[in-house]
Parts: C-alpha cells; structure tokens; sequence
C-alpha cells in the first residue's frame, strides 16, 4: 500500500507541474510551446510584398501595421482583429470598426482598403493584415471605405459610408460573399 501511495503522489506532483503549478514544479524543465499553438502564416497570395491587383491605380499602397495607431490625414486608424490582440479594451474606445468577412460568420484579412472624406479626398490606401480597421474621428464625420482582397483578382470591391456616432462603437460590415476564410 506504502507504494501505491508513492505512486499516486509522484503522478499528482507531475501533473500539478504539467499544469503550471511552480510551487510544485521543482527542477521541472521548461518545455517548449507545441508546434500547433504557433498561429499560420497568411497564404501566399496575402503574404507582404505581394503585388496588389486592385489598387485603385495607386501602386504605393503599403501594409498598415497591426495593432498600432497610425494617423492617416490626421484621422486615427488602427489595422487588428487577431489573436488576444482583438480583445484589448482600447479598441473599444474607436467609434468605427469597419470588419471584412464572407458572409459566413468567417473574418477575411489582407483586404486592400481606401478610405476617403466626405467630399472624397482619399485619407488612406493601405492594406490590412487584420479583419478589422478601427477609426477615430470627430463626432458627424463621414467617410467612404471601399475594400477589396488583396492579391486576388476575382476580389470584388466592396464599399460603405458612414458618419462617426456622437457615443458607442459603430460596426460597418463589409461582406464578400463566396470568399474563403483566411483567419
């Protein structure tokens, strides 16, 4: 019986330091992350670099980095929507979320975006590694998006208006219906 009891705490001891548990986890070696936890790249066609078909005749059109507030004509834009980075309680704070998905409740990413004021003045030409852009603007602006998938031909463009509430978080959905999930 004294064994058995040996036993039974040495198995407790190794799954309490397979949980996590340091106080438990004595001379335990750290192991490294399961090669599935690592997230996927992008497909090839919505790798950086690769050439845009639809660019609205603007070859500059560069990547928005992901997850950093970035001014474009003095409106502030942010490119996110992935990861544990989606729920970060400051991008609640943005009045506009303008989301990219295929109409099957599935986000797309990569999406060449435009974005233009009121009297039609281009602000942004960028594209989105993320499926959602967030804007902040003073309340009664409003804007145009139009978007289409990066590096993908038969991408139709899509676009919206929208004003910037006075309070809250507007959604603008831009849907492509018959894309295929990228995230």
């Amino acid at each position: 019986m004294r064994n058995i009891s040996k036993i039974v705490i040495a198995a407790t001891l190794g799954a309490a330091c397979s949980f996590g548990f340091p106080a438990l986890a004595q001379d335990v070696p750290e192991q490294p992350p399961l090669p599935h936890a690592e997230p996927l790249p992008p497909p090839p066609s919505l790798q950086p670099g690769m050439p845009m078909d639809s660019d609205n005749g603007n070859p500059e059109a560069g990547s928005m980095p992901q997850d950093q507030p970035t001014k474009l004509g003095g409106i502030e834009t942010v490119c996110t929507g992935t990861g544990s980075a989606k729920d970060d309680p400051q991008w609640a704070t943005y009045p506009i979320r303008i989301e990219f998905s295929n109409g099957a409740a599935q986000y797309l990413s990569g999406m060449h975006v435009t974005l233009s004021d009121k009297a039609g003045k281009q602000i942004g030409d960028f594209v989105c590694w993320g499926p959602w852009v967030l804007v902040r603007a003073p309340a009664g602006s409003s804007f145009k998006v139009t978007a289409s998938l990066s590096g993908v031909a038969s991408s139709p463009v899509k676009g919206a208006d929208f004003t910037v509430p006075a309070k809250g978080q507007k959604r603008v959905e831009l849907t492509f219906p018959g894309m295929e999930a990228n995230q």
